[in-house]
């Protein structure tokens, strides 16, 4: 299936694209890594007039952090980036840990971080992360920028709080928070200080398993014992002992034809030779 016919526009300011956002009345969509737009456009189940193109952006495609250790993330930095970066693995364990888990290496090689937020599908990874950061959005449109909690920014599947003539243009995650300091209790006129509840990362590996006992090789292995079977009971004579199982034998026999199916061959072979 094709996508429905629509218009497109590659403005090269952020200004140009807030205005072609604008003009385009709710009818635009915001084309940033596209993977998640695209394949919707191709199903049909979006059918945006006009398509605008933000990769001609300038300096959209930026991670850092602040001096007090807030993230900002522009909206054009790709999965891929933050994946790999150090600065997010040393200030943002979380996002460093999901990163990877982001669809595949495809997507997050295009994807942005800041369309999957965008995007607001229910089964993204990024609006969970962010909200458990408790991070925001900034938009700029054409009364200026405000920045929007992510809690808010998300209002149903596949919509936001953003106007549409608004555009995302980055994502904050405020520093880690300290853990809380110890709880302390006092009894009988002392104070003891409770232990620090272990860290759940990095993962301890689970304790060796038990040893198996080594199985016997087949040379080694004592023939299993055959019982005795019980006379016929038609003849009251004893029957011959059953052979004992051997390892099997690849390829099987093939079967030999049946007293039936020679006897056919035969009478088939005489009719044939007579006619």
């Amino acid at each position: 299936m094709y996508p429905s016919r629509f218009r497109y526009e590659a403005p090269r300011t952020l200004e140009e694209a807030i205005a072609v956002l604008a003009a385009g009345e709710g009818e635009a969509k915001v084309l940033a890594g596209g993977q998640s737009l695209v394949p919707m456009m191709k199903l049909r189940f979006a059918n945006p007039a006009l398509l605008v193109d933000i990769n001609n952006l300038p300096g959209l495609d930026y991670h850092r952090t602040d001096a007090d250790g807030t993230l900002r993330v522009g909206a054009l930095c790709r999965h891929a980036t933050i994946e790999h970066s150090e600065l997010v693995a040393s200030t943002q364990p979380t996002m460093a840990a999901a990163a990877h888990l982001v669809a595949d290496p495809i997507v997050r090689n295009r994807g942005t971080f800041v369309g999957s937020l965008c995007h607001a599908d229910p089964q993204g990874d990024w609006a969970a992360v962010l909200t458990a950061l408790d991070g925001s959005v900034v938009a700029q449109g054409p009364g200026g920028r405000r920045t929007l909690g992510i809690r808010d920014f998300v209002v149903g599947p596949f919509q936001t709080a953003m106007s549409y003539d608004e555009l995302a243009v980055e994502a904050v995650v405020p520093p880690p928070k300290a853990p809380a300091p110890a709880a302390t209790s006092s009894s009988s006129g002392g104070s003891a200080t409770s232990p620090p509840p272990a860290a759940p990362w990095p993962w301890k590996p689970r304790a060796a398993r038990s040893a198996r006992p080594a199985s016997r090789s087949p040379a080694s292995a004592a023939p299993p014992s055959t019982p005795p079977r019980p006379p016929s009971r038609w003849s009251g004579r004893p029957l011959p002992p059953r052979a004992s199982p051997g390892p099997p034998s690849w390829p099987p026999p093939r079967p030999g034809p049946t007293p039936t199916t020679a006897a056919a061959r035969r009478t088939s072979g005489t009719s044939s030779a007579r006619s």
